[in-house]
C-alpha cells in the first residue's frame, strides 16, 4: 500500500501541474470536484464502491479525502490495488477517476496429500470458498489454522503450503497441498502432586495414552489436544466422585523429546471431605423430609462424590412428580467445612402446585382408533400427574404391537397446576414387529 500511495501522490501532482504557463491552482482558490469516475471493476457493483466515497462532485477538492476513499475502498478486500487520478479541468475543477484491480475469483478450491484428516474438515479450517473473491490474507489464515488443526490431532510436523492457478479471465483455482507426515506418538504419561491415587489409576481415567505395539489398532499414543483439554475434566470429575473437592488439575505440559511426548499432568488434590448434615430447605417443602431423604445414596459420615449428588437430585425430583408436581424443581447447595473436612447439603425445594392432566392428545394413529390407545393409558384426564403411571403406559401401548414407536410430551395446558400429554406413536408396518419407544415431561422426564 505504501508504494501504491508513493505512486498516486506523484501522479496527483503531476496531474495538477500539467498546464504550463497558468496560474497553479492554489492561487486561484481551491478547486472543485466536476465529476467523480470508477474504472476496473468488474464484478463488484459501482453503486458498492461509491458508497465507500466521501469525494463527492460540487465538494472543494482535498487531498486527505482522497486518500480515505482509497483506503477505505481497499479495505472492502475485493481489490489488489486501487488509486486515483486527478485532471484538471476548465473553470478551476477537477476529475477525480478512482483505477480499481479486482482480486481475482476463486474457481475452485483443491486440497491434495489429506489423508488423516477428512476433505470437510479441512475445508472448515482453511477459510477459502469457491466463488469467493480471493482475499490472500484469509488464504495465509486458512494454512495456519489447517497447521493447527493437524497439530490438535498430533501431526506435529504437518507442512501446508497454498498456491493460486490462473484459469480464466481474472479467476484462479487454489490449491493446497499437504504433507502431513506421522504423528508424534505420546510416549508417557506422568503426573507431579498425586498422593491418593497412582499414576497407573489416574492414567486409566484418561482417554490419552501412552503408545504401545497395538496402538495402531486403538489409536494410543497420538495426541490430540482437544482429548487432552477433556481429560483434565475427566480427572477433576474422578477427584470429585472421591471426595477431593477442592481439587485443581492444571493445563497438562507437552515436552517434546527425541524418543516422543511426554505428558505430564500436576494436580494439587487438597483434603479429602465426607458428607456433613443433609437437609431440605423452600417455602413449599413437603411436611415429612425424611421420608423424602430416605434411601439416598449421599449418607452423612461417607466420602462425598458428586455423582451422587447428581443421582440424589434426579430421585428427589422423581419423587415429588410421583405426587403430582410435575414442574417441581430440586437444587442442591453445598457448604464446605475445612476444619473437620465436612460437606454439608441443602436441597433448596420448590414443590409448586399439583398439577392435574387436563387433557390427553392422541396424534399420529391412522389405522388405530383412539379408545384403543386411550385404554392402555394408567394416566387419565383430570388426575393428578404421575411419571410412573406415564412411563406404564407408554410402556403398555408399546407392547400392543401396532406401533414402531411411541412418543409421550407433556406441555403447560396454560394454568401453573394443569398439563397436557401428548401421546404421540408411529404406527408400524402390518406384520413388522416394533421396539422403540421414547418418553419426556416437563423438565426432566
Amino acid at each position: 500500500m505504501a508504494r501504491h500511495a508513493r505512486r498516486r501522490s506523484v501522479a496527483l501532482l503531476a496531474a495538477l501541474a500539467l498546464v504550463a504557463g497558468e496560474v497553479p491552482l492554489g492561487a486561484q482558490g481551491e478547486p472543485s470536484i466536476a465529476r467523480v469516475g470508477i474504472t476496473g471493476n468488474l464484478r463488484v457493483e459501482e453503486d458498492a464502491i461509491r458508497v465507500h466515497l466521501r469525494s463527492q462532485p460540487g465538494q472543494p477538492f482535498d487531498q486527505d479525502t482522497i486518500d480515505r476513499d482509497i483506503r477505505s475502498v481497499y479495505a472492502m478486500g475485493f481489490f489488489d490495488q486501487v488509486d486515483a487520478d486527478v485532471t484538471r479541468l476548465p473553470e478551476n475543477r477537477v476529475e477525480v477517476v478512482f483505477r480499481v484491480k479486482e482480486r481475482p475469483l476463486v474457481r475452485a478450491v483443491k486440497i491434495e496429500g489429506n489423508k488423516k484428516v477428512k476433505r470437510e474438515e479441512l475445508e472448515g479450517a482453511l477459510k477459502i470458498r469457491a466463488h469467493t473473491i480471493l482475499d490472500p490474507e484469509k488464504a495465509r489464515q486458512g494454512v495456519e489454522a489447517g497447521k493447527k488443526l493437524y497439530v490438535e490431532k498430533g501431526y506435529l510436523d504437518a507442512e501446508l503450503t497454498y498456491s493460486t492457478e490462473p484459469v480464466g479471465e481474472n479467476e484462479v483455482d487454489v490449491l493446497y497441498k499437504v504433507e502431513e507426515h506421522g504423528p508424534v506418538k505420546v510416549v508417557e504419561v506422568g503426573f507431579e502432586g498425586n498422593k491418593a491415587f497412582s499414576a497407573r489409576k489416574l492414567r486409566g481415567v484418561m482417554q490419552t495414552r501412552e503408545k504401545w505395539f497395538l496402538g495402531f489398532i486403538t489409536g494410543a499414543g497420538v495426541l490430540n489436544k482437544e482429548v487432552l483439554r477433556t481429560d483434565v475434566e475427566r480427572l477433576t470429575a474422578w477427584y470429585y466422585d472421591h471426595g477431593y473437592v477442592t481439587v485443581r488439575v492444571d493445563e497438562p505440559r507437552v515436552e517434546r523429546r527425541d524418543d516422543g511426548l511426554h505428558v505430564t499432568v500436576k494436580i494439587d488434590e487438597g483434603d479429602q471431605y465426607q458428607v456433613g448434615e443433609v437437609a431440605v430447605a423452600g417455602e413449599n417443602t413437603p411436611a415429612d423430609t425424611k421420608a423424602l431423604l430416605q434411601g439416598l445414596a449421599i449418607t452423612p459420615g461417607e466420602v462425598f462424590k458428586a455423582s451422587a449428588l447428581r443421582e440424589d437430585t434426579q430421585k428427589l425430583t422423581e419423587r415429588l412428580s410421583e405426587d403430582g408436581y410435575a414442574f417441581a424443581s430440586v437444587e442442591p447447595e453445598t457448604e464446605m467445612r475445612p476444619d473437620d473436612k465436612r460437606v454439608d447439603i441443602t436441597y433448596k425445594v420448590e414443590r409448586g402446585k399439583p398439577v392435574v392432566v387436563d387433557r390427553i392428545e392422541v396424534t399420529g394413529n391412522t389405522k388405530t382408533r383412539d379408545k384403543v390407545i386411550r385404554r392402555e393409558m394408567r394416566l387419565q384426564e383430570q388426575e393428578l400427574f404421575s411419571a410412573s403411571k406415564l412411563r406404564k403406559s407408554r410402556e403398555a401401548l408399546q407392547r400392543l404391537g401396532f406401533f414402531q414407536s411411541v412418543n409421550i410430551t407433556t406441555r403447560r395446558a396454560g394454568e401453573d397446576d394443569r398439563m397436557q400429554v401428548v401421546v404421540d406413536v408411529k404406527e408400524a408396518q402390518t406384520g413388522a414387529f416394533s421396539a422403540g419407544a421414547g418418553f419426556s415431561s416437563a423438565d426432566q422426564l
